[in-house]
């Protein structure tokens, strides 16, 4: 990932990045996976990382009309859509891991390339 980070002019992101990431590492905390001091600096560090200059947030709000057309299209999660949409408005590449997204997803939107 930090080298993706590293070749982007500027990487960008809905801001439901940062909610996912959070609910990722509390969900991990919540099962046992970590305890509640390495939840906590792990959130810490994520709230500083997207507060820096790692990735610039855009408000979901921005790319939702757009992404709710591409959801309807892809018969695919509105999430997920918001990052295809955000990748299209700003003419980037869109790398995720995410099989069926890109399965789904470029056929239609070639800039959505897996990992």
């Amino acid at each position: 990932m930090s080298e993706l980070l590293e070749q982007a002019d500027v990487a960008t992101a809905p801001q439901l990045l940062a909610l996912e990431v959070a609910s990722a590492i509390t969900r991990r905390y919540r099962i046992g996976g970590i305890e509640r001091v390495s939840a906590e600096g792990a959130l810490e560090d994520a709230r500083s990382f997207f507060g820096s200059a790692g990735i610039a947030l855009v408000p979901d709000a921005q790319v939702q009309a757009r992404a709710e057309e591409i959801a309807l299209d892809l018969k695919h999660p509105l999430k997920d859509c918001l990052f295809v949409a955000l990748a299209e408005r700003e003419q980037a590449t869109l790398v995720t891991l995410d099989a069926s997204l890109l399965a789904r997803a470029s056929p239609h939107h070639p800039f959505v390339r897996s990992l």
